[in-house]
């Protein structure tokens, strides 16, 4: 049996050991090995058993090898492996698996830590450094991603076509040594190797969370944090990994300032097969002398803004924002700002606001994720003058959510529906924004659908997905045949589950995402209309002109006229 450098075996240097700690109303498990003085946190990807792992061939040696020169933490995510489980209807966001992270580093005392964010580990370790830098030693990440779906400024991301080969393989497959090939094609014909994995994969958590919880990782896109990053990192990404392909640790290089990328030969993704030494080596060297970033005293934040209407005053909920875990702040007579660690709690206390304050009409309110820095003790920032700069730009009645917030909620914890795209002042390109949709003059919720029996719970998740992959993919050749076929849903439940929930026909929800883009185009560039009509479905330009007008009450040629003059 392998030892640490302290003589001991795996056993007796944790694989046993197993520690809780509390996160609000959840414990989460989590061992500590090795005794080095630098503290390095494991994030694994998509889901783990902190006793079932060690039984991998590789991962014993692998492990106690890293925590031969470091302390080393090991933790099952809520809702997986050895920590506590949560309902399928209640699966945790970012902001939650962070809360996780630092009531472990809070039981143990740890101040800092180098985190090492492994595979889909790897956005929400980015998210944690950004948010909490105080916290963070240095980063690594290891066959990783800042978002691993193709998105129309993203092409080398996957397509949704690809991922729902692999939901479909979960679906029917549960329980099999699935994805080996993909992870491990070294060893996914060895007999040995195959039980092991498919047992892990089986107590790490069941079929529906497993299928959830990869939907969830698909909706994730940090790439908007990584320029706000301000420690050392570390990329290490292997030329053949099948699972996230090179280009996309090459991304993260490329964006994060100051990281330094690694480039090892190799098909495996999971990093205790092929030359996992080298993987080691680098790891030990980084951590000896990762570098340093220049202190910035800047912090990646959720800011929720909300002024009234009619009002001299804005309604004092400094008490309803620390409550949700916020920091609350007036920055004029008719604004406040609540800045929080992440969107999801943010987006809570929007929604607290609504059921708890003055009626709803008489506030406008938005959430935006940025940077943020500290001004006579207050934050300040970028993130916060466009999250006040979009109040200026609203109705009454209005609460708006960026893209950079909404990319980091989980779609199938919150509903949140495209709105428009906003040009503010000093910003270079327009900010889109979406807002809690509206159907019939009230929010749907999924129970009401499901109570009529028409829908499933899978049906929901999966037309959440369609519209995910319809907002990056609107400009493609669609058709319901070809969406229900990619997705496996029938015609029937497709248009009438994607009109219960989003109150619009597919069809009219395509059109008008590729009226949006063209409104862009139009307004912002010199293309021919023609061209542009070409560019967003319509075979004649007449049509579009047509169905522009009807959108936004002028033809393309006027909008042009008055905004490029």
């Amino acid at each position: 049996m392998p030892t640490t450098k302290n003589g001991g075996t795996p056993d007796e240097t944790g694989t046993t050991d197993i520690r809780y700690a509390r996160s609000k109303d959840l414990n989460i498990a989590y061992q500590i090995l090795g005794k080095g003085e630098k503290t390095v946190f494991l994030i694994n990807g998509w889901v783990s058993n902190l006793e079932e792992g060690w039984h991998l061939p590789g991962v014993t040696e692998w492990l106690t090898e890293l925590a031969g020169f470091s302390r080393l933490v090991l933790f099952d995510k809520r809702g997986v492996g050895l920590s506590d489980r949560v309902s399928e209807r209640n699966l945790p966001g970012l902001d939650e698996r962070m809360e996780d992270l630092r009531a472990i580093m809070d039981r143990e005392g740890i101040e800092k830590a180098t985190l090492l964010g492994f595979s889909e580990g790897g956005p929400m370790a980015i998210l944690f450094s950004a948010v909490f830098p105080e916290r963070v030693e240095s980063l690594i990440l290891y066959g990783s991603y800042a978002c691993w779906t193709r998105q129309p400024d993203y092409p080398i991301g996957l397509p949704l076509s690809v991922h729902e080969k692999t939901l479909k393989e979960i679906e029917r497959n549960w329980g099999k040594p699935l994805g080996l090939p993909l992870m491990a094609p070294s060893v996914a014909d060895d007999p040995v190797y195959r039980n092991a994995w498919a047992s892990m994969l089986r107590k790490s958590a069941g079929p529906q969370a497993a299928l959830l919880l990869y939907r969830m990782n698909l909706g994730i896109d940090v790439r908007q944090t990584l320029p706000s990053l301000q420690v050392p990192v570390l990329i290490i990404h292997r030329s053949g990994d099948r699972l996230i392909p090179l280009p996309l640790g090459r991304y993260l290089a490329d964006h994060i300032p100051g990281a330094r990328f690694e480039l090892l030969d190799g098909i495996d993704h999971l990093p205790w097969l092929g030359r996992s030494e080298a993987v080691l080596r680098l790891i030990r060297e980084f951590l000896g002398s990762p570098g340093s970033a220049p202190p910035t005293g800047s912090f990646l934040a959720t800011v929720l803004a909300f002024r009234p209407v009619g009002q001299n005053q804005s309604p004092d909920f400094i008490e309803l924002i620390s409550h949700q875990g916020g920091e609350a702040f007036r920055r004029s007579e008719d604004t406040v700002v609540g800045i929080f660690a992440g969107p999801e709690k943010a987006y809570r206390c929007l929604l607290a606001i609504q059921e708890t304050g003055p009626a709803p009409d008489t506030l406008r309110m938005a959430v935006h994720t940025g940077v943020c820095r500290r001004e006579d003790r207050r934050p300040e920032g970028p993130a916060v003058d466009l999250a006040a700069g979009l109040l200026d730009s609203m109705e009454a009645g209005q609460a708006w959510v960026t893209k950079a917030a909404r990319n980091l909620l989980s779609p199938l914890l919150f509903r949140l529906e495209p709105v428009r795209e906003v040009s503010l002042p000093g910003q270079p390109v327009p900010i889109r924004v979406y807002a809690r949709p509206v159907t019939a003059g009230k929010d749907r919720s999924y129970q009401e659908i499901l109570r009529e029996g028409k829908l499933r719970e899978e049906d929901i998740a999966t037309l959440l997905e369609i519209r995910n992959y319809l907002e990056a993919n609107y400009l493609a050749d669609l058709t319901l045949e070809s969406i229900g076929r990619s997705f496996g849903l029938n015609g029937f439940k497709l248009k009438y589950g994607f009109r219960k929930l989003f109150d619009t026909p597919v069809k009219q929800f395509i059109q008008d995402l590729r009226l949006e883009h063209a409104y862009q185009l139009v307004a912002h560039t010199s293309l021919p209309i023609t061209d542009i009509a070409d560019q967003t479905g319509y075979r004649q330009a007449g049509n579009f002109t047509k169905a522009f007008g009807r959108k936004y009450g002028r033809s393309p040629v006027e909008v042009r006229r008055g905004v490029q003059g």
